[in-house]
Order: structure tokens, then C-alpha cells, then sequence
């Protein structure tokens, strides 16, 4: 036997052999399909949170893409929101509609396909909470206060 055959004869079996490692060893979810889809309990309860909050989250991509590919997806709660809102891209989604980009209400920490989610970024509120644009009664009597509190002060300077 030469000795290219023999190089090519063990370089066969080692690609064949390291495949079957890799489809063994249950890295990626053997039935998507079936996959858990539940939350894990990263994400802050939406009704007993009042301030916005917006999360990244990142899991394992589902079949043979797990081994090298991560979803993200971006999740946000508007002040006062009983529920979050998710924004992703899904390329099968795309060929579908049009448009990859998928806007949904759901748990923000749901598994993807069976894979559990790892919370990579996390940024809440500080300060007074606005909504919309608006300031809340709260604030909006804190600002009259100080507002009637500089207006009088001016006054009396003035005299």
C-alpha cells in the first residue's frame, strides 16, 4: 500500500471517528421538536418589577449548529409592563415572511430548544421612573415641589 493511500486511509477514519464522538455525545438536542421550551428564573418577574429593564440573553443554537453558533436575543420591560417583549432574528422566520426579525411577548428566559439560556447583559433604570416620555404622579410632584420651592426663593431675592 502507498503511502498517500495510507494517509488518506487514516484521515477518513479520524474525521469518521470524531464525527461519532460529536453526534454521541449529546451536545446537540437530538429531537428539537420535543426540546423543553420552559423559563430557567433568570429574569426578573415583570409584575413585581416596576423599573424597565432590558436583558441580553445567548443558548446553544439547536442540531449540528450548537456546536459552533449561539442565538441571542434582546428582552425589554417598559416601566409598569406586566410582560416582556423579545426581539430575535430567525433566519427561518425570513424565509417565511420576508423579514427576520421576530417581536413577541413571552418569558424572556425560555430555553431554546432545550438548551439553557445564559443572561450576557443586563441594564435597568435609575433614578425616578418615567413612562413613556411622562413623568409619573410621584415625580411629577417632587418636580412641582422644587419648581414652587425655586419660584419663591427668586421672589424673595428679588426684594
Amino acid at each position: 500500500m502507498s503511502m498517500w493511500r495510507s494517509g488518506q486511509l487514516l484521515s477518513r477514519g479520524l474525521i469518521t471517528g470524531a464525527a461519532r464522538v460529536i453526534v454521541s455525545s449529546g451536545a446537540a438536542s437530538p429531537d428539537w421538536h420535543t426540546t423543553s421550551r420552559q423559563p430557567v428564573g433568570l429574569a426578573p418577574d415583570p409584575v413585581t418589577t416596576p423599573e424597565p429593564v432590558v436583558q441580553v440573553y445567548g443558548a446553544r443554537c439547536s442540531r449540528w449548529r450548537g456546536y459552533f453558533g449561539v442565538h441571542t436575543w434582546i428582552a425589554v420591560k417598559p416601566v409598569g409592563a406586566r410582560s416582556y417583549t423579545v426581539y430575535e432574528v430567525l433566519g427561518s422566520r425570513f424565509r417565511r415572511t420576508g423579514s427576520a426579525l421576530a417581536i413577541r411577548k413571552r418569558a424572556p428566559d425560555m430555553r431554546w430548544f432545550g438548551h439553557v439560556p445564559e443572561l450576557l447583559a443586563e441594564k435597568r433604570a435609575k433614578g425616578p421612573a418615567t413612562k413613556r416620555g411622562r413623568t409619573t404622579k410621584k415625580t411629577a410632584k417632587k418636580t412641582t415641589k422644587k419648581t414652587t420651592a425655586k419660584k419663591a426663593a427668586s421672589k424673595t431675592a428679588k426684594k
